[in-house]
């Protein structure tokens, strides 16, 4: 099973994470922000299949579909890390991520990971999984960094701009204070007005471009 996890999901990773158009430029950062949020299918990773590949694996062992208590964060159990990498977009991106995320910290703004789970998983058991990767690939997110919306069900979109915005509110944040990054056009409308928004068409993960750009927003007022 092991050598049939790493042969779907190396073959998954091949698209390049450098490929397309950058969605900012770095002159296009002038105002800053104090609140980031980041998908994680296709924009922190490198693409949309990762995760639903895993899924479909998992519930081919499962015996409650995948939906108990930690079950899909343990596929990534016996993940070589090569695998991981890969998932990343290789070892300059990840390296680059890291770096950016550690950029981020030290500007002391908030930042988080906003997924929507794929049904029949909790969204407490998504945040679970994306946690485990974290931990794999040095991202450096804790459990109260991660936001996971449940999966309304079948061609029902999760309102991810209504959870930011919330979350915003909560916090005592507007609006403009905000930058939301993700490879959907419907979570990028979803947000549009609740946020201001990175839209990542390619849907290969932000490349090194974006990555500038959003540490330019966070820094600006340092």
């Amino acid at each position: 099973m092991v050598k049939y996890i790493v042969s779907v999901i190396l073959a998954l990773a091949a698209p390049s994470a450098m490929a397309g158009i950058p969605s900012r430029n770095l002159k296009d950062a002038v105002k800053p922000v104090s609140v980031i949020f980041l998908d994680f299918d296709g924009t922190t990773i490198v693409n949309n299949d990762f995760s639903e590949e895993l899924l479909t694996l998992c519930q081919e062992e499962s015996t409650t579909n995948c939906a108990s208590e930690g079950e899909l964060a343990s596929m990534l159990d016996d993940m070589p890390m090569a695998n991981i990498t890969e998932v990343m977009g290789g070892e300059e991106r990840l390296a680059r991520v890291q770096d950016m995320l550690e950029t981020l910290r030290s500007t002391d703004k908030e930042f988080f990971i906003l997924s929507t789970s794929w049904e029949p998983v909790p969204g407490t058991e998504w945040a679970k999984y994306i946690h485990k990767f974290s931990d794999m690939a040095e991202l450096g997110f804790d459990m109260d960094h991660i936001l996971s919306l449940d999966d309304p069900g079948v061609g029902i979109s999760a309102d991810k701009g209504a959870f930011a915005a919330e979350t915003l509110e909560s916090m005592g944040f507007l609006p403009d204070d905000a930058l939301f990054a993700d490879d959907s056009a419907g979570n990028i409308e979803s947000a549009t007005n609740k946020t201001d928004t990175l839209y990542l068409p390619v849907r290969a993960g932000y490349d090194f471009t974006d990555m500038d750009y959003i540490e330019a927003r966070a820094s600006l007022l340092e």
